[in-house]
């Protein structure tokens, strides 16, 4: 199977990264900045792009399997249509390449981000 990450740098995505070419699948990270990516393997393709740019996001999806979403808005818990914006692009692009597999995830809340909630 053949995934893309969108937001590989950040620490979910890392973790994804990660966890997805030890376990044999062949992986390409979607990253505005490639420096940022810590892992390094021969299954995994790096591909540099912005997920706001709806061209760039549809030619990275072409040739995969499945989406994987780890994006996370600039805003924190602000109030943003970031989040939005980028998940129409990943759609269209999945769309446009026949991919109808996503997993969409999130940290909400696990570094105090939250009020009242400690993350513990």
């Amino acid at each position: 199977m053949k995934i893309i990450v969108f937001g590989a740098t950040g620490g979910v995505g890392q973790s994804v990264v990660k966890q997805a070419v030890e376990s044999g699948l062949e992986v390409t990270a979607f990253v505005r900045t490639p420096a940022k990516l810590e892992t390094a393997h021969e299954k995994l393709t790096v591909v540099q792009g912005d997920a706001f740019n709806p061209a760039e996001v549809s030619a990275a999806i072409a040739g995969h399997d499945a989406v994987v979403s780890c994006l996370g808005s600039s805003q924190g818990m602000k109030r943003s249509s970031e989040l939005e914006e980028m998940t129409e692009h990943i759609v269209a692009g999945m769309q446009a390449h026949g991919v109808k597999r996503i997993v969409y995830t999130a940290s909400a809340g696990i570094h105090n981000e939250l009020p009242g909630f400690s993350g513990s």
